[in-house]
């Protein structure tokens, strides 16, 4: 719920995304506060995760997820219609480029093009 609530509480320039890849690096760590970045207020990100706006939002995402066949997660709405499933940078930046004429996108980075192998079994 902290990753959502930074997400609505710090959308500028994705500033939200520092604690999130700081959790994603560290997920099984219990101390979430050495994540909230420079600029954000713990006692905010505290009280929407433990209370009703972070239950609000994380209804809406399930919601939302329904509603475009989302059943995975990450999962990346490219221009908000296009599913996308790359995880690495020149993955991601070659999906982006093949929906979008930019300049940028004149020379994108390699794809990856390495098969991930799922565990046989779980514990």
């Amino acid at each position: 719920l902290r990753m959502i609530c930074a997400q609505e509480l710090y959308p500028e320039k994705y500033k939200f995304m520092e604690y999130v890849l700081c959790r994603a690096s560290s997920f099984e760590s219990t101390n979430w506060e050495a994540c909230v970045a420079k600029g954000m207020n713990k006692a905010k990100l505290q009280s929407c995760s433990e209370g009703k706006r972070g239950q609000e939002l994380l209804e809406a995402s399930f919601t939302t997820a329904k509603e475009l066949g989302i059943g995975g997660s990450p999962t990346w709405l490219l221009n908000n219609r296009e599913s996308m499933k790359a995880r690495s940078y020149p993955d991601i930046t070659v999906s982006y480029c093949n929906h979008n004429e930019l300049e940028e996108c004149k020379n994108p980075p390699v794809a990856v093009e390495k098969a991930i192998e799922s565990p046989k079994t779980c514990r």
